[in-house]
């Protein structure tokens, strides 16, 4: 189990690489790149996260990552940086679908930028296009897998039995008891 460890701690090691590039990116100079691998490399939440066994640094180091791309595209818009930061996003909500919350930000960077220079437009229409078309298979191939393999859900719903006390009578606006039976009615069918 310790030898798993690894993949968590190579994954902190890449935040750190991270913060040095999007230093690097920003046009800011050597010194800055270390001061910024530092702050990375003594931030306690990368330790605690790079010594667990779950997902979350995987995330973070995905979104990091996005991040440098988004502000490389911004410099050179060039078709291979939007594509990277497609593969960041992508893999960053196959991982954890928290990463999903930089969705709108990037939007508004796109928009801003599509809408500053309209005369390259066809551009970044094809651009836009390859970013959908390579991100969002890379966001769902591995709850589509699970899903098709496993029979599991697309998304977390609430024990079936609703036994526990934060099942019953939940009136939440999205998810609350009567959706979730319902769902599970569908889900599990005659065996509900």
């Amino acid at each position: 189990v310790e030898n798993m460890q690894v993949v968590t701690l190579m994954c902190a090691l890449g935040c750190a690489l991270a913060a040095r590039a999007r230093v690097r990116e920003l046009g800011m100079g050597e010194r800055a790149q270390r001061v910024a691998v530092l702050a990375m490399g003594f931030q306690p939440a990368l330790h605690i996260l790079g010594a667990t066994l779950n997902n979350d640094i995987a995330m973070v180091l995905c979104a990091l990552w996005c991040v440098v791309f988004v502000v490389r595209w911004r410099r050179t818009r060039r078709m291979s940086d939007i594509l990277m930061i497609a593969v960041t996003l992508g893999c960053g909500m196959a991982v954890k679908l928290n990463c999903a919350l930089l969705i709108p930000c990037i939007a508004v960077v796109f928009a801003v930028d599509f809408f500053k220079d309209l005369k390259r437009m066809k551009m970044y229409i094809g651009q836009f296009a390859a970013f959908l078309a390579l991100s969002v298979p890379v966001a769902v191939i591995w709850p589509v897998y699970h899903m098709i393999a496993f029979q599991m859900p697309l998304y977390p719903m609430l024990d079936d039995r609703m036994t526990t006390p934060s099942s019953q009578n939940n009136d939440g606006p999205v998810w609350n008891t009567k959706n979730n039976e319902y769902a599970w009615k569908l889900y599990l069918g005659e065996s509900y």
